[in-house]
């Protein structure tokens, strides 16, 4: 995933990316995003009403 990141100009995996820009880079819904991070404890952080992520830590969907 770092390599199709940066690849595609959208920084590196430690950078934290909304939910937004996550559903962008996995072709999925906002609604599958959350479901998969509350299923496998995905952390985040929440700015405001924004909840940030790392791909790094999404990476681990694409592997399990």
């Amino acid at each position: 995933i770092r390599d199709f990141c940066l690849s595609r100009g959208l920084g590196d995996v430690y950078k934290r990316q909304d939910s937004t820009e996550v559903c962008k880079i996995l072709n999925i819904q906002p609604n599958t995003l959350y479901k998969h991070v509350k299923k496998y404890n995905i952390p985040t952080r929440k700015v405001g009403k924004k909840s940030y992520y790392r791909l790094k830590d999404i990476e681990r969907l694409l592997v399990e």
